[in-house]
């Protein structure tokens, strides 16, 4: 039995493909780094006992730059 709600024709028509751009892989690239080097940079700080609002800034800097990874990722996935 078939599925009325299906379409048999073109299976791959309703999904939007959106191109790969370099400007879009700059992006996630440079906000891998920005985590690695809040991490990096909380890494060092709480080792060498520094002053807790440095720690605080890398930790934000890690937080805001794994969001913005998140929101690049749901605006560029295939569906």
């Amino acid at each position: 039995m078939t599925d009325p709600d299906r379409s048999t024709e073109n299976p791959g028509a309703h999904r939007e493909k959106r191109p790969t751009t370099a400007g879009a892989v700059g992006l996630r690239l440079l906000l891998w780094l920005v985590v690695v080097i809040g991490v990096s940079g909380d890494l060092v700080v709480s080792s060498a006992s520094l002053d807790v609002r440095i720690g605080l800034g890398f930790g934000l800097l890690t937080i805001l730059s794994g969001i913005g990874l998140i929101v690049h990722h749901y605006r560029h996935r295939r569906r």
